[in-house]
């Protein structure tokens, strides 16, 4: 089952992305299978009845973003940071203001949107504490943090990509800012925040 969304995902992007005529027909169209045929009603109604049939939605996505990774020019994670609640979330946004839409077209649309935090090339891993576990992140995307924390006139040393005391300090700092839970660590309320509100 993976494999065959894998395969169609691997066509989508491949069309998609790269303007390839070998993913698509003449008219750029193509065929897309299992779950990416419903509709955006139909996963937003599967989503809010908390049916296990979401974890079929959830296994599309991933198949679709690991796709999106191998065959999208210039990018190791399409999406470095967002988790799953983050990607129900904005497909959930999506799909309530276009039902009708089918459902591939409306993943294709959120990854092009979380397409400009995606990791380039591959990147070191960096673990951050929060408590007694560990929260990862790579050190691309914790560079990008600061350098945006910097914009925002929180952080005013050099970016490293390391997490110290000084991104601890920044970080807690936005958070208040921005009425978010003060935690120190780039969670993904807060990359959320930092990244996809206009107004950081």
């Amino acid at each position: 089952m993976m494999r065959w969304v894998l395969c169609a995902a691997a066509a989508v992007c491949a069309g998609i992305w790269s303007g390839g005529v070998l993913a698509a027909d003449a008219a750029g169209k193509f065929a897309a299978k299992g779950v990416g045929r419903t509709s955006c009603g139909d996963f937003v109604r599967i989503v809010d009845g908390k049916d296990s049939k979401a974890l079929i939605y959830a296994g599309w996505i991933d198949g679709y973003i690991t796709a999106s990774n191998l065959y999208v020019h210039d990018t190791y994670d399409v999406l470095p940071w967002q988790g799953s609640a983050v990607v129900f979330s904005s497909l959930g946004k999506f799909c309530r203001q276009n039902p009708e839409l089918a459902f591939h077209r409306a993943v294709i649309a959120m990854v092009r949107t979380l397409h400009r935090q995606r990791v380039v090339e591959e990147s070191a891993v960096v673990e951050i504490p929060v408590g007694d576990k560990s929260f990862r992140l790579y050190a691309h995307t914790l560079r990008r943090t600061q350098e945006r924390l910097a914009e925002l006139g929180h952080y005013s040393v050099t970016p490293t990509g390391t997490y110290d005391r000084d991104t601890k300090w920044a970080l807690e700092a936005y958070q208040r800012s921005k009425s978010l839970p003060v935690t120190g660590v780039p969670d993904q309320p807060t990359l959320t925040a930092l990244f996809y509100r206009q107004s950081g």
